[in-house]
């Protein structure tokens, strides 16, 4: 694989760490140009001192001034030993390092830079993170305002057109069978929680079969998919309605209360809606800038 650019950068900071900060700048900036770098379509050098990388969401541009010095800006060790000293029960812990690590060449910020990027996408792998994107329409906070560019450059930048695609082209939800198995086994007569292995294949494989013929028109058997570990559904609204069922099996109580009070929050959406529509006054409109 090609050499990233803070591989490159770190590269120049070893090689020149004794000629000044501007000179390794430069030389920063030659590298870029002269290895396979160049070559990237998402990264372009444009004159001396300058790069620019190209995000989906959009063009962002660099000045090199000071890359290498910010790169290497590592505490003294005389300033380390001072905070090992410290009687704080709260800071000493933090500075306290192994044999190994304090025989070890300092760390460069870019260094701990891809260490942190490596780290977040090793717990983000064993994970199955969720999240909500939040789109502003305007920036002046004004009711019933679309700013158009703005919500564009939003979805562009959040990667929600990528997202939609992705989960258009295959299964929105996927778990372990011994995980799907013990979310939603009661809602199967008859089904127990605590099933793992084969057991929970065959349990989830009769679960899912009695699903579609208990509630076809909500849940095809198009929806499931079969894997060698993992059960794939296919549309998130399948998820929806299995989620509800399994509020309303095991709190009918507290679902029936939830059922009473949403119907009387749209009853009373509709009288404030009515009351809106009188003669005298106009709805107010969205307006789309």
């Amino acid at each position: 694989n090609p050499p990233g650019l803070m591989r490159v950068l770190d590269d120049t900071c070893r090689s020149l760490h004794a000629v000044d900060s501007r000179t390794m700048d430069d030389n920063f900036v030659a590298k870029i140009q002269g290895t396979g770098i160049k070559n990237n379509p998402h990264i372009e050098c444009r004159g001396l001192g300058m790069f620019t990388i190209h995000h989906y969401a959009g063009d962002v541009q660099y000045n090199v001034d000071g890359f290498c010095f910010k790169n290497m800006d590592n505490l003294y060790q005389s300033v380390s030993e001072l905070m090992l000293k410290s009687k704080n029960k709260f800071i000493k812990p933090l500075w306290q390092r192994s044999e190994e690590e304090a025989n070890r060449m300092p760390t460069t910020s870019s260094k701990k830079i891809r260490q942190s990027a490596k780290d977040l996408v090793d717990a983000l792998m064993r994970c199955q993170p969720h999240y909500i994107r939040c789109i502003k329409p305007n920036e002046e906070k004004l009711p019933m305002t679309i700013v158009e560019s703005r919500v564009v450059h939003q979805v562009r930048y959040l990667g929600m057109v990528q997202n939609i695609k992705v989960m258009k082209a295959g299964y929105s939800y996927r778990a372990p069978y011994e995980q799907f198995w013990n979310s939603f086994y009661m809602l199967m007569k008859g089904g127990r929680p605590g099933l793992y292995g084969m057991e929970a294949v065959q349990g989830v494989q009769q679960l899912c079969d009695y699903l579609s013929r208990q509630y076809h028109s909500d849940v095809p058997r198009s929806e499931w998919a079969f894997g060698q570990t993992k059960l794939f559904v296919s549309s998130p609204q399948t998820v929806f309605f299995l989620e509800e069922m399994r509020e309303k099996a095991l709190d009918p109580k507290g679902y029936a209360e939830k059922v009473r009070m949403h119907e009387e929050a749209d009853r009373m959406a509709e009288a404030a809606e009515r009351a809106i529509k009188n003669p005298g006054k106009k709805k107010q409109k969205c307006s789309i800038m």
